[in-house]
């Protein structure tokens, strides 16, 4: 095997690799989405099995706040800040993400990592920012209260986030 063959074969290993890489990201996105439903599955049963008496509303909140911190803890930082957006369900402010990250018991809840993250997750096509430290899932620019992301309506830019609000329905217009 010449110099030049061994060239062609790691650059067709690397390619394969790549494929890998990017195969493995699309599974690691359809499991976290599985997670989601099985989590909105199980609070459904949950809440059903207490309507009916056949466990207290206590044990409820301690079986799944135990199992959704373990969920949780277990993504990895990219996977969790998806999650984080999609479970919010509108568009959010870094504070609000890093907020939600922290109640669910993540320790890598730095703003620069969130932020990190959310750019890693706008170059795959899967976040976008619409200005100001506000983030959406990408294909998702409904923002609630009528607000139009749009020629002839509300600029990103013109969202001022409150970082004491509760959310981006709190931010100022102007």
């Amino acid at each position: 095997m010449d110099l030049m063959d061994a060239y062609l074969k790691l650059r067709a290993e690397e390619g394969d690799l790549q494929q890998r890489r990017e195969r493995a990201e699309e599974l690691l996105f359809e499991i976290t989405q599985a997670q989601s439903r099985v989590s909105a599955n199980l609070s459904a049963l949950l809440d059903v099995a207490v309507h009916f008496g056949v466990i207290e509303e206590d044990q409820v909140d301690q079986r799944l706040g135990e199992a959704d911190l373990e969920e949780w803890r277990g993504f990895r930082r990219q996977a969790a800040v998806l999650r984080a957006l999609q479970d919010l369900g509108r568009p959010a402010h870094l504070k609000k993400i890093q907020e939600f990250l922290r109640s669910k018991g993540r320790n890598d809840d730095h703003v620069d990592l969130i932020s990190a993250a959310l750019s890693a997750l706008r170059s795959k096509g899967e976040a976008e920012p619409l200005g100001g430290g506000v983030w959406v899932l990408a294909g998702n620019h409904d923002v609630p209260h009528g607000l139009q992301l749009s020629p002839g309506g509300v600029s990103p830019d013109d969202l001022h986030y409150n970082v004491f609000a509760n959310d981006v329905n709190d931010a100022e217009v102007g």
